[in-house]
């Protein structure tokens, strides 16, 4: 069976907590064994302060009174939100404040999710609603088949009580507000229910390679829409350059040549190959050139090519080979950031029979003029 999570984001109301341990319990007998709670600095006194054991103990009385065992809860299961420094926030208010709150929601989702005994349940009731649309994006992100998200409803006037933490098994009274007015209030009398929130899973379409990586929120929208939005490869042979996710990238001939060589690969249907050294060096050099002589004669008809040539007389070797593979590699990931670059790069795949190819589909890569202004390499 599977450990059971519950992750929260609070704010200055932990009773959310309480509340959706309560709805979990009575609609679905669904209990957790570990809850967790991102928050702020100002977030954490309030949930420490009414929660834990050490204050006004709501969750463990929760736990008492409907009878449900145990739920491991301390200091430790309460993630405070930093800035860049590594303080803790006091609130969310800035597009600082709010990109941090997005980096750290991400990734502690990524976490949680990352092993495969555990059942998440996550809920977007508390903190600022930025907090839940992350959390929500998030479990979007990363959420697996079994992993569940929710909001919960209270009923009024309880609902902006701080006094209310859950229904009562008995009349306990409490003080709120009705039409402005100071009135007492029965818990007993209360409704909490969970409105389940279905959501698009994109688990399944990640490389496990990007699953274990940490990423920024920003990288993480980026990988999300490199999902949604096919790979496209422009190359301009004449420009010098190519277009990927949005952005134009000026390239050497050198450089292009190579690239040019797996699109036309890929495009003719053949498979990936390998290095100069495993198919013919002369023919991984006649497959160079003809890229290489095309691309400069484009620009400039009497272009002198003969010292490219004279360098690859006798074939081409694995270290001309790889050169130009790393520089266009790093170039590409210079610009997009390794996560999103790795749906254009030139990578090799297997351990010892080593070929190379590019991940972006045939129908999908295109020679055509990139406009705007031609490229000056």
């Amino acid at each position: 069976m599977k450990r059971r999570v519950l992750l929260c984001v609070a704010g200055l109301s932990p009773q959310i907590v309480t509340e959706t341990v309560y709805a979990l319990w009575m609609e679905a007998r669904w209990k957790p064994e570990v809850i967790q709670v991102l928050t702020t600095q100002s977030g954490l006194e309030q949930v420490s302060a009414s929660l834990l054991s050490q204050g006004q103990d709501w969750l463990g009385r929760l736990c008492r009174e409907y009878r449900m065992g145990e739920i491991e809860f301390n200091e430790s299961n309460i993630l405070v939100i930093k800035d860049s420094k590594g303080h803790g926030l006091e609130d969310i208010r800035t597009e600082s404040d709010n990109l941090c709150a997005a980096n750290t929601i991400v990734d502690v989702v990524r976490r949680a999710t990352l092993d495969e005994n555990t059942e998440l349940h996550v809920s977007l009731a508390g903190g600022r609603k930025t907090m839940g649309y992350y959390l929500g994006f998030a479990l979007s992100l990363y959420g697996r088949r079994h992993d569940r998200l929710s909001h919960v409803l209270v009923s009024q006037p309880f609902e902006f009580s701080r006094d209310f933490f859950y229904p009562s098994r008995e009349t306990r009274i409490i003080q709120g507000r009705v039409d402005g007015n100071l009135v007492e209030l029965d818990c007993h009398l209360a409704e909490v229910t969970l409105a389940s929130i279905p959501y698009v899973r994109m688990r399944h379409l990640q490389r496990e390679e990007i699953l274990q990586r940490k990423m920024s929120y920003a990288e993480a929208v980026e990988v999300a829409n490199a999902h949604i939005e096919t790979p496209v490869l422009i190359i301009d042979l004449a420009g010098r350059r190519i277009k990927i996710a949005e952005k134009v990238i000026s390239l050497r001939p050198s450089e292009l040549a190579m690239l040019s060589v797996f699109a036309k690969r890929r495009q003719q249907g053949l498979d990936p190959t390998g290095a100069p050294t495993r198919v013919g060096e002369e023919e991984w050099a006649k497959w160079y050139l003809d890229e290489y002589k095309l691309i400069r004669l484009m620009r400039d008809p009497l272009a002198n090519t003969e010292i490219t040539e004279k360098a690859l007389k006798r074939g081409m070797d694995y270290s001309f080979f790889s050169q130009k593979v790393s520089k266009i590699n790093r170039i590409i990931k210079g610009e997009l950031g390794t996560v999103l670059a790795a749906y254009y790069v030139i990578g090799g795949r297997g351990d010892y029979a080593r070929v190379y190819g590019i991940p972006v589909s045939a129908e999908n890569i295109h020679f055509r003029p990139i406009s705007g202004i031609q490229g000056e390499n």
